[in-house]
């Protein structure tokens, strides 16, 4: 083979013919009902139907999440105040590094046009 783009030499691939019989079950399968899928009746219905058991069948006993959302009717009537990020302590921040009190000029930054 010369390339990805080249087919193997193979004998079926140079017959034209097809196989014995092939056109008449062929013509059998265009002229019939075709395959029945009955089991499509029974499958969908019970995939359903096992969905709706696991839902529920939920664990009411764990605790729920805390609200993400609180209604304050003090504000206004459509007014919610949103969590910015899951209730639960504080992440401990690093500290600041201590910014210098002075800047020597060679640390400046050098301006070399101005605009105008």
């Amino acid at each position: 083979m010369r390339g990805t783009t080249d087919l193997p030499d193979v004998e079926a691939l140079r017959v034209l013919e097809p196989p014995p019989g092939g056109i008449a079950i062929l013509r059998e399968r265009l002229d019939g009902e075709g395959r029945r899928r009955g089991w499509l009746w029974f499958a969908v219905p019970a995939m359903l139907a096992v969905v709706a058991i696991l839902l529920l069948r939920r664990d009411d006993a764990a605790p729920s999440p805390a609200p993400t959302a609180l209604a304050d009717p003090q504000v206004s009537d459509g007014f919610y105040w949103v969590a910015s990020r899951p209730a639960g302590p504080k992440p401990a921040r690093a500290p600041l590094p201590e910014a210098p009190s002075f800047v020597s000029i060679d640390d400046a930054p050098r301006v070399s046009t101005i605009g105008q």
